[in-house]
Order: C-alpha cells, then structure tokens, then sequence
C-alpha cells in the first residue's frame, strides 16, 4: 500500500477509535434516550483500544497506533476507576455533606491519581520524558501561524503563549459572567476561597495537560502527524468537558476543544509543558471561580 492510502486508512481507524472511546456514545445515549448511559459503555471505551491492539498484532497497517490504543485504555481506564469510587455509598454520603471547597480538593487528589497512572503507562512505552514531552520545553520556540484565527506571522511563544492565556482569562470571566450572573453576595463568598481556587486551577491544568496532551498527544503525533493529532486530541478533550463539568453543553465543547487545540500546539511546538499547562491554568481560573460561588454555600 502506498503512503497516502496507508496514511488515510490509519486516520479513519484513529478517528473512529477516539469518538468511540470519548465520551461521544454516553453522550448520545442520554440525549437520545433520556437516560444516563449504562455502565458498559464505559467497558466499550476502555475494551476497544484494548481490542484494537491486538488486532494490530495481525494487521501490521494499524502498528503505529499501538501506543495511542494503550493510552486511550489507560486514561479511560483512570476515569472509569474514578467514578467507581464516587459511587461507593460511604463516599456518596462523605461527598455529599463535606463543604465544597474539601470536596474539590479530595476530587483533584483523585485525578491527580489518573495523571500518575498515565505517566506509569508513558515511561514504560515511550521510556525517556523527551519522548512524551514531560518538561518545560523550549519557552522561547517559534508559534506557527494560525491564519483562521488571525494569527498570520510566526511569534515567540513567550509572546503568543501569554496573548492567549490572557484572550482565555478575559473571555471565559465574560462568558462566565454572562452566564450566571454572579451577585455581590456570592463574590464575597469567593474572596477566601482564592487560594484554594488558584490552587486547583493550577494542579487540574497540570493533570489535564499530563493526561490529555503529553498522553495522547505525544503517541499519536508520529504516527498520523501534526494536523491529525491536534485536532484527535482536541475532539477527546472537548468531549470530556460536554456533561459532567460545569458549565457543559455543546458551546463548552466547542470551547474546551479549541482551548485543546491550542494547548496541544503549544506543547508540539515548544516540546514541553510549561505553555500549555500556563494557558490551561489561566483559562481554568474564571471556571473554578464561577464554580465556587455557585456551589459554596
């Protein structure tokens, strides 16, 4: 088989690999049945990257995704252990009588916990951190244009990079603003609740960047190259912020897949973490604010 049609088919089954192991099927199940979807999807998504390597043992065509199956399996696998112990009836009643910000903190220590689990994966495939991008990077490194967002020149990421942590800053507080409407009263409640704000805005940017980017994204990118795997990643990112965060809704997704994007060309072009974990923080901040003052009572 030549390249292109042995590159074209390792996208179709890539594609299709990330929608079905997204949150894409539960997300379907409950708009079209009313209903939380069912335990076994979550079997589905964690089995088929499973299933998909071992089928590219006998079609070789598949090989260079390999990686990227076991890390779908293994991200899908943190998350899925994650709601079994939400769902355990002693955690229900702790869960639902701890105050809000003790609340977040213990569920930050748990995704903390799939992040680690990823890193485990990542050393024992890809073996050196440079392979997986696991540092600062290069803080310097050129940002390639983006024409159809108005980014037409080449620009040191130490430039770009803070454009669009700031643009993300703004934006999500206006969109957030807008959106909920915040009253004096709940602004007061937020004021020494800050630090415990910051704080979980910064380790979920770090967690989020570990799981979604440095290990999805560095396995994918060698084998379907840079456009694919920015846009694959994107996709499974904004999926996992459609329901079960706050807001949700197709316009978060639409948002937190673009924010991907972006965070994801950040750490490919600079081969390290510091830009798009500082981004991801400082779009996380308006989100963890708003979602102080609503639920802190």
């Amino acid at each position: 088989m030549s390249p292109a049609p042995r590159k074209s088919s390792l996208l179709v089954v890539a594609w299709a690999a990330t929608l079905l192991a997204s949150a894409l099927p539960a997300v379907l199940w409950n708009q079209f049945s009313g209903q939380t979807a069912p335990a076994w999807i979550y079997y589905v998504r964690i089995g088929l990257p499973l299933l998909l390597i071992f089928v590219s043992a006998a079609v070789p065509l598949l090989s260079p995704l390999r990686n990227y199956f076991f890390l779908l399996a293994v991200v899908n696998l943190g998350y899925w252990l994650v709601t079994v112990v939400r769902a355990l009836p002693a955690w229900q009643g702790w869960e639902g009588s701890v105050k809000w910000m003790n609340g977040m903190l213990v569920l930050q220590s748990l995704e903390v916990g799939i992040a680690l689990l990823v890193l485990a994966a990542l050393f024992l495939l890809l073996r050196k951190p440079a392979n997986f991008w696991l540092g600062l990077g290069d803080l310097k490194a050129t940002a390639y244009p983006v024409p159809w967002i108005g980014f037409t020149k080449p620009s040191p990421w130490k430039t770009f990079g803070l454009i669009v942590a700031g643009a993300a800053f703004i934006l999500g507080i206006i969109f957030l603003w807008l959106s909920n409407q915040p009253t004096a009263d709940m602004w007061q409640k937020l004021l020494p609740a800050l630090p415990g704000v910051i704080l979980l805005s910064a380790v979920n940017a770090l967690d989020e960047e570990i799981i979604f980017r440095n290990g999805l994204l560095a396995p994918l990118f060698p084998a379907v190259g840079a456009a694919p795997a920015l846009w694959l990643t994107a996709v499974y990112f904004g999926m996992a912020h459609y329901s079960g965060t706050f807001p949700g809704g197709l316009i978060w997704f639409a948002l937190t897949a673009f924010l991907g994007w972006l965070f994801g060309k950040a750490m490919l072009e600079t081969r390290g973490v510091f830009w798009s974990w500082l981004m991801h923080f400082l779009s996380d901040l308006p989100v963890f604010d708003f979602t102080a003052m609503v639920f802190m009572q």
